[in-house]
């Protein structure tokens, strides 16, 4: 299977507070940015960061996901209210990830945590 025809992937990280933040920008980022990770994704992929309103200044101002946008489209989305208002961070990230999942149903794309 030739990858240009294969379907468009979403990669999807849920990042919130200074310290997991930069650990993100980083480390991560700079890891996933390596030959072979996210430029070898098929055409009309994404690079999407959900995150608390606090932290969306500083990631887009970044320069880790200004070289990641060299790359591919990068989304930073405030994570949906439900997450917001969710008693502990486990069913906070589990709201962004329900968010994610139904963003790339309707785009038929392909997601990877």
């Amino acid at each position: 299977m030739n990858i240009a025809d294969s379907r468009p992937v979403h990669v999807v990280t849920i990042v919130w507070g200074a310290e997991f933040r930069q650990w993100f920008l980083d480390v991560c980022v700079p890891n996933q940015m390596t030959p072979g990770n996210l430029g070898a994704l098929p055409a009309g992929s994404r690079y999407r960061v959900f995150t608390s309103a606090d932290d969306v200044d500083a990631l887009t101002t970044s320069e880790a996901l200004r070289q990641a946008r060299e790359v591919l489209p990068v989304d930073i989305v405030i994570e949906p209210e439900s997450a917001t208002g969710a008693p502990d961070r486990f069913r906070r990230m589990t709201a962004s990830h329900a968010q994610a999942l139904a963003d790339a149903a309707q785009q038929d794309a392909a997601v990877v945590f």
